[in-house]
């Protein structure tokens, strides 16, 4: 990495990385065009976001394991 020695992404990492992004973003689409009602696209946007957070914690330093 240009910026510091301390992290070490190899390619893979960022293909993962991106891919949970676009599956994430896809996801919150998907419940923006389905859910009409504001208060359970709220419920539903929080509960992928609170998921997608884990996932990525648990790449990035194994929180669960």
């Amino acid at each position: 990495m240009p910026f510091s020695n301390q992290v070490d992404w190899t390619g893979s990492d960022f293909i993962i990385a991106g891919l949970l992004l676009l599956v994430a973003a896809f996801a919150i689409e998907v419940v923006l065009r389905l859910f009409t009602k504001k208060r359970n696209q709220v419920a539903i946007i929080a509960v992928l976001i609170f998921v997608f957070l884990s996932i990525w914690a648990e790449l990035a330093v194994g929180v669960l394991s």
